[in-house]
């Protein structure tokens, strides 16, 4: 009966075993190490079996490629890895994302160039009597007053008293004739 010494195979043991494939024979191994392929793998025929396994696929074999499979691959690979300003060079943008980056980039350069300025000199003749002006600020004011003298002429009407001839004479006057004849049957009927 076989009393396992090593447990669970962890990763360290797996380790251990794969580096002793690579590199020694079972012979060559210590009993340490016997001990750990036979509880692991099962004995030395397997081990055997295992190690030409392991010799057998590190070997590499270079594989003769076609000369076609060769191009379009170097094509690809070239077009992979091409620099970015390229790259965005050859990007493919909608013709209103293009227009808008260009109407962007009009507005910036127009509003980073400098603005040429226009000096106009004017000979202007300063008379020789200096002209005083006197400002008196008495502190923050915030609201003026402005003070007028208007004259404005008083008309005064007096009332005298008419006649009833008058009154009735001027009541007619700048109406119709038709107003007129019922204001005057109005006052005779009253009477």
């Amino acid at each position: 009966m076989k009393t396992k010494l090593f447990g669970k195979m962890g990763n360290k043991s797996i380790e251990l075993i794969d580096q002793l494939l690579k590199t020694r024979d079972f012979n060559e191994l210590n009993e340490f190490e016997k001990l750990l392929v036979e509880e692991h793998l099962g004995g030395e025929r397997i081990y055997q079996k295992y190690r030409s396994l392991v010799l057998a696929s590190s070997t590499e074999y270079e594989m003769p490629v076609s000369s076609s499979v060769k191009q379009s691959l170097m094509a690809k690979m070239t077009k992979q890895h091409q620099p970015v300003w390229v790259k965005a060079f050859n990007y493919r943008l909608p013709a209103y994302a293009s227009a808008a980056i260009a109407v962007l980039l009009m507005t910036v350069i127009y509003l980073m160039l400098p603005t040429k300025e226009i000096v106009v000199e004017k000979t202007v003749e300063i008379p020789a009597t200096p002209i005083t002006d006197t400002v008196f600020v008495q502190g923050k004011t915030d609201t003026i007053f402005v003070e007028r003298k208007v004259e404005v002429p008083v008309y005064i009407t007096v009332n005298e008293p008419k006649s009833e001839q008058e009154e009735v004479n001027s009541s007619f006057t700048g109406k119709t004739l038709a107003d007129q004849q019922d204001i005057r049957s109005l006052l005779v009927g009253s009477e």
